[in-house]
């Protein structure tokens, strides 16, 4: 099943994959490190994200308003709301 289909080209899953580490990253007292299975945890979400099928634009502004808003380390559900979130807005 794959997310909400924009009229903007889909992130090539290696974009995806470089802005999801960079976003984790940020997070240095919470992030994957501190995680247990943390190279599972990366894997999912990035999985989670190819499949919602977000521009560039959208996941790039996702994982912004992440690292500028959240105070731990965020959730699967989390990056997905906020990936729906930018959508919305940046489609009007």
């Amino acid at each position: 099943m794959t997310g909400h289909k924009s009229k903007h080209a889909a992130a090539s899953p290696r974009f995806i994959a470089q802005r999801i580490a960079w976003m984790l990253a940020c997070f240095p007292n919470g992030g994957p490190s501190t995680i247990p299975s943390a190279e599972i945890y990366a894997r999912a979400l990035i999985e989670a994200v190819i499949e919602h099928d977000p521009s560039p634009a959208v996941l790039e502004a996702a994982c912004r308003h992440i690292v500028r808003t959240s105070i731990f380390f965020p959730t699967i559900a989390e990056v997905l709301r906020a990936v729906r979130e930018q959508e919305r807005l940046m489609e009007g």
